[in-house]
């Protein structure tokens, strides 16, 4: 499985207005720590990594991490960051699974659950949320979750509609921790915490 996570810094300073130390904690501290995770699992081929930011000396040391160094638009919307991320990518592996750094507790288990029912056919698409549902058919359910956390979505699939979450789709539901994300400095702390407490899922 090749995971694909892109961060935009241009993005994050313009979206959450934290001027640079949001950006610094998830360059120097967040992503180091979940490519070195995401490394260490077998079931993991690659990470990588697609940002304004050239993260090649910050992950040098993991074999797994790839770096391609673009700049998306900060005006596009997560389809068009999606379109954008096949376009760009090092990996051809015909399942996308879109991480995203600002989610760092994000289980590989719950990638690979999703990757897999994508992988099989079952399903073109899927996404992590608070409860598991299977093979949802209604477009208008995708509406209920929050695409930020994850997707998984098939290339073919993805190039005939444009959108990443497409029926019929799965919901893998994820656990509280999961759901954690950082949006501004006062999730610093919680995130230490999490870390220091060596629970690494």
């Amino acid at each position: 499985m090749d995971i694909v996570l892109p961060i935009n810094f241009a993005y994050l300073k313009e979206r959450y207005r934290q001027g640079d130390e949001l950006s610094d904690f998830i360059r120097d501290l967040v992503v180091p720590n979940l490519v070195e995770r995401f490394s260490l699992d077998s079931r993991v081929s690659s990470v990588e990594l697609i940002s304004d930011f050239d993260f090649r000396t910050v992950v040098a040391g993991f074999e797994k991490a790839v770096v391609t160094h673009h700049g998306i638009d900060t005006s596009f919307d997560s389809d068009e960051v999606a379109a954008e991320i096949i376009h760009v990518r090092q990996s051809k592996s015909p399942v996308i699974v879109q991480g995203n750094p600002l989610f760092p507790f994000v289980s590989v288990a719950s990638l690979v659950s999703a990757y897999a029912a994508v992988r099989s056919g079952a399903v073109v698409s899927a996404v992590g949320a608070t409860v598991e549902r299977s093979s949802i058919q209604d477009r208008s359910l995708g509406t209920e979750y929050d695409l930020g956390i994850f997707t998984v979505y098939s290339v073919a699939s993805f190039e005939q509609g444009q959108h990443r979450l497409t029926p019929p789709f799965n919901v893998v539901g994820l656990a509280a921790v999961e759901l954690i994300g950082l949006r501004n400095t006062d999730d610093f702390d919680l995130f230490n915490l999490i870390l220091n407490s060596g629970f690494l899922i």
